[in-house]
């Protein structure tokens, strides 16, 4: 099997001399040829020569090169490897392997992939987005004959990305193991298309096991043409996916899930029956039928705030409610108009936990004031009132808290608190499990306290009934006790020993408390008699490297006791683990000083006595690096917003990625960590990192990392960093910068 390499500067594909060989490959005399893209160029298989020529192998390797297919096609026997350039598809690769290791541009609607196995993200979202297949000006890409996807690693499921474009799938097929995903933040809608712009005829296409489609919060997708969806994977609904008049969606034998997430909402423009399962994982989700006709289909978890919508059903007095078969039906002057099966909900339902309204276009809404609560323990209104930032973007407050808001520290109700759980609880800590769940399976069972605000012991010998009925006392407090006046009683803490005004504490800094705080000095009153008297209170600090701020916030249940830290750090908090401030790491200091850790002698108290003297190094009390700094962090600016000493060893990546985000601290002066998060909700939902998110995706999404830097401005005036594959954020801040060139204001 010869290797065609190609000569000529352009050209088509089907002239001999342009290739090494003088044969074109795939053509007469060269059968099984591979061919091979090392030059940059425009290589053309050209319109009318050639009906789908078929070759082995295409390695496209040089990064100017342009691999154009016609609507002739090309056929592929082992691989098409995309190592650098581009693919130009006006027409169908077919067969093989596609191996994106580089950019892969789509613009006609005639561009297909005929039974390929794709491997590496297929993309139809950012025009040249590295590593990827990319649909531009909003065009469409047909997957025919079964199709298949993987990841880049030959193995893992695939993915497709979707923004604001058009996939079909143009003969029925069977569809498993790879993601759709319908990305947010594009001005038209994305469509899912069964057959329709091929031929007409109706298409089957299933979603089997590992088969998933998600749709993005604030994202419109059309399930279009005239096919069917058979759906035995798994349908995710944040946004809004409507099911066209000529298309529908169907149950497979193996069934698939529907689920509706916080505001998402599924549309049935014309079908009725849903022969499936709909799960409601609102609040606000919302289940439409556009059309007339009897509606049905199996609800799971529908709850308060979640709605039905019967467009096609005119609302008036004569529409009524009524359960039969354990099915809810609606119904307008006697003619059945809707059947509901309900599931995930209490044994039996009322006909009066169930009301109808008239929807914005006389239809009519169903709704529920049942309220689902599968943790009784977790107070839903309480966790919204207290996390603004979990209310603003419309997530559920309890999935919220089972992700990640007790990672975060969050509290569930108002006598539960999860630090003081996992600090007094250090086998909880380090089983990192749920402390919520934990508690509510075995804390209270062996006698743990939910937090400072509520004792088991004491709740149980206030009431014996409740002893003797062996039920979680905080659960029973929560949904019967308050509300029959019973009584939360608070824990006793234990009282730290505040040191006598005559005795100096070792980690009071007289001369530099003294410093900042003048007005004691004047006074005459001894530093550590002023700061554990009234010091403390006021937010001050005995030295620089006790935060008192810090650590009563990072020790909700010494905050809550009203006790002094200081005093609270020296007689217990060192040796439960706990951490003076950001800028010291007594664990750290301990590792690093042997001889202290058997001397047995607080780390702090040390190293202000001895370790400053003899030039011992502080450590700042979060993680080390991991990989290699990010260009992003601006490690001066960052930590300049510091309230604390930060060491010369400390890392500001790791510090960044793994704890400054989430305190709102910015990595430089031109990503706005809050400001990002402020713009992008589904980022803020998601709870990840927003520079990582930002660095991966953000910037080929359009996004802006602050209101300082434009991402398409300055991709718009440098036309180099556009093909370049790194974020223009990234370029301005390595190279531009000193280049002269600007960063555009949003």
């Amino acid at each position: 099997m010869a290797n065609a390499k190609w000569t000529a500067a352009n050209g088509s594909w089907y002239v001999g001399a342009n290739w090494s060989s003088g044969l074109v490959p795939g053509g007469a005399g060269a059968l099984n040829d591979s061919a091979t893209l090392d030059a940059p160029g425009n290589y053309t298989v050209a319109v009318g020569t050639v009906a789908a020529t078929s070759v082995d192998t295409v390695n496209v390797n040089a990064a100017g090169a342009t691999l154009g297919v016609s609507t002739e096609g090309l056929a592929v026997r082992t691989a098409l490897n995309l190592n650098s350039g581009r693919l130009l598809l006006q027409g169908a690769l077919k067969g093989g392997t596609l191996v994106m290791n580089g950019g892969v541009v789509m613009r006609n609607d005639d561009a297909a992939l005929d039974g390929v196995r794709v491997r590496g993200t297929l993309d139809l979202s950012t025009p040249y987005n590295y590593g990827a297949l990319t649909l531009l000006n909003y065009g469409q890409l047909t997957l025919l004959n079964n199709t298949s996807f993987v990841a880049q690693d030959g193995t893992s499921p695939g993915l497709i990305r979707v923004g604001g474009s058009a996939l079909t799938f143009g003969n029925s097929a069977q569809f498993d193991n790879a993601t759709i995903d319908f990305l947010a933040g594009y001005r038209t809608a994305s469509y899912l298309n069964l057959g329709t712009d091929l031929d007409g005829v109706g298409e089957t296409v299933t979603f089997g096991k590992g088969a998933v489609l998600d749709v993005a919060a604030k994202t419109e997708v059309t399930l279009g043409g005239n096919g069917v969806l058979v759906n035995g994977g798994a349908i995710n609904v944040a946004g809004t996916l409507t099911v066209d008049i000529q298309a529908s969606l169907a149950q497979a034998v193996q069934p698939g899930t529907v689920t509706l997430q916080s505001g998402g909402t599924l549309a049935f423009a014309a079908q009725t029956a849903y022969a499936g399962t709909v799960a409601f994982k609102g609040p606000a989700a919302q289940l439409v039928f556009q059309g007339g006709g009897v509606a049905s289909a199996t609800l799971q978890d529908f709850q308060a705030g979640d709605s039905i919508d019967l467009q096609g059903l005119t609302y008036g007095g004569d529409v009524a409610l009524s359960f039969l078969g354990g099915a809810l039906q609606v119904s307008q002057g006697g003619v059945l108009m809707g059947r509901f099966q309900l599931t995930g909900g209490p044994a039996s339902y009322g006909v009066d936990q169930f009301s109808l309204a008239a929807d914005d276009l006389g239809g009519t809404v169903l709704q529920t004031t049942h309220v689902l609560n599968a943790q009784p323990d977790f107070d839903a209104a309480y966790y919204l009132a207290h996390n603004a930032d979990v209310a603003a973007v419309g997530v559920d407050p309890l999935q919220h808290y089972l992700t990640y808001g007790w990672k975060e520290g969050r509290d569930p109700n108002a006598f539960f608190s999860t630090t003081a759980y996992l600090t007094q609880n250090p086998d909880v800590a380090a089983a990192k499990v749920n402390p919520l769940e934990h508690f509510e399976y075995y804390g209270w069972r062996e006698g743990r306290d939910p937090g400072p605000n509520f004792s088991i012991s004491k709740y149980l010998d206030a009431n014996p009934d409740v002893k003797a009925a062996g039920v979680d006392a905080l659960q029973q407090f929560l949904t019967v006790g308050r509300a029959q006046g019973r009584v939360a009683f608070a824990v006793t803490p234990p009282t730290p020993p505040t040191p006598p005004a005559a005795v100096a504490d070792p980690l009071v800094d007289k001369a530099w408390y003294l410093a900042q705080h003048p007005d004691v000095a004047a006074s005459g009153e001894d530093a550590s008699a002023n700061y554990h008297r009234v010091g403390w209170k006021l937010g001050y600090n005995p030295d620089q490297f006790f935060d008192t701020t810090y650590y009563l916030k990072a020790n909700a249940d010494v905050a809550a006791a009203g006790v002094d830290p200081l005093a609270h750090f020296e007689a217990y908090g060192v040796d439960e683990g706990r951490q003076p401030s950001l800028a010291f790491s007594d664990d750290k200091y301990l590792a690093n000083n042997p001889d202290v850790a058997a001397a047995k002698m607080n780390p702090l108290v040390h190293y202000l006595a001895y370790g400053r003297a003899e030039g011992r190094m502080t450590f700042i009390n979060e993680p080390q690096a991991t990989g290699a700094p990010d260009p992003l962090v601006n490690r001066a600016y960052y930590y300049a917003q510091f309230a604390t000493i930060v060491p010369a060893a400390a890392d500001a990546t790791a510090s960044y990625d793994q704890a400054g985000w989430r305190r709102g601290l910015n990595p430089d002066a031109y990503f706005d960590t809050k400001y990002y998060l402020a713009h992008n909700a589904d980022v803020q939902a998601a709870g990840v990192n927003p520079l990582k998110h930002y660095e991966t995706f953000g910037w080929k999404e359009g996004r802006d990392p602050s209101a300082a830097f434009s991402t398409g401005k300055y991709l718009a005036a440098y036309a180099d960093v556009q093909g370049s594959g790194t974020d223009p954020l990234t370029n301005f801040v390595t190279t531009g910068q000193a280049q002269g060139r600007t960063a555009f204001a949003v």
